[in-house]
């Protein structure tokens, strides 16, 4: 049998929903058939139209931003404010592949956080539960937690990995706390600020560190799903149009 050498074969590249839709929003934007200064159609009705959800209809918006074709007023609106992308500080310009977007973070956070959670509830050590109620105190007292070298969200949700006793599960959990420092993920941390979550955020965990003195299983997971799910309510609530 004779091995092709040189067939002209084409490769395809796999592309997220949220990309090609972007993509097609900066075609419509570089080809005038969105201009400059317009208001972009409301999300129900572009989502309606494009057929995908409101939610990855987000996505493409944060991703337009961050290259720098559109910018983002919560509560007021989505304009077109460049026909060309903004460089970025390597050269050239930047892409609209810009990674994973805050819709599969936070459900990949949900399943493996909540089973964390539960496992933590028959792991965790006094000296486990005591620095996790150091850092609620400390996410209490700062209210620049994203900004800052002291992560402290991110430091309860690595205490907590490390409470079932399993490096893997640590391992896990910074990997998917790592990918929240994304662009895209930043940038809707960015506009979710403005929406204030943290009490209730807080609330759940709190609750979570009460389920662990308990030895709760089913009451941590669920306080973790809570809590995951309170994120996500702040993409669904995001009105960006």
């Amino acid at each position: 049998m004779v091995e092709t050498q040189s067939a002209p074969f084409k490769t395809f590249e796999q592309k997220r929903i949220y990309q090609k839709v972007a993509e097609h929003l900066a075609e419509l934007i570089t080809t005038n058939e969105l201009i400059v200064g317009q208001r972009l159609p409301p999300e129900r009705k572009l989502a309606k139209k494009l057929q995908v959800s409101r939610n990855v209809v987000r996505e493409a918006f944060l991703a337009l931003e961050i290259a720098g074709y559109i910018q983002i007023r919560v509560g007021v609106g989505t304009f077109v404010v460049s026909k060309t992308p903004q460089p970025t500080n390597i050269g050239g310009t930047q892409s609209l592949d810009i990674g994973v977007g805050p819709i599969d973070i936070l459900a990949a956070r949900k399943t493996v956080e909540g089973e964390i959670a539960a496992i933590s509830a028959t792991t965790a050590t006094p000296e486990n539960i005591e620095k996790l109620e150091q850092a609620l105190c400390e996410i209490l007292k700062d209210t620049k937690v994203e900004d800052t070298e002291n992560d402290w969200p991110r430091i309860f949700h690595t205490r907590l990995a490390s409470s079932t006793q399993n490096p893997v599960y640590s391992a896990l959990a910074e990997l998917l706390w790592e990918q929240t420092r994304g662009p895209l993920f930043e940038n809707f941390r960015k506009h979710a600020k403005k929406l204030n979550n943290q009490l209730v955020s807080q609330d759940y965990r709190s609750k979570l560190v009460d389920c662990l003195k308990q030895k709760d299983a089913s009451g941590a997971r669920q306080s973790m799903h809570h809590h995951i799910d309170a994120l996500s309510d702040i993409l669904t609530n995001l009105e960006m149009t």
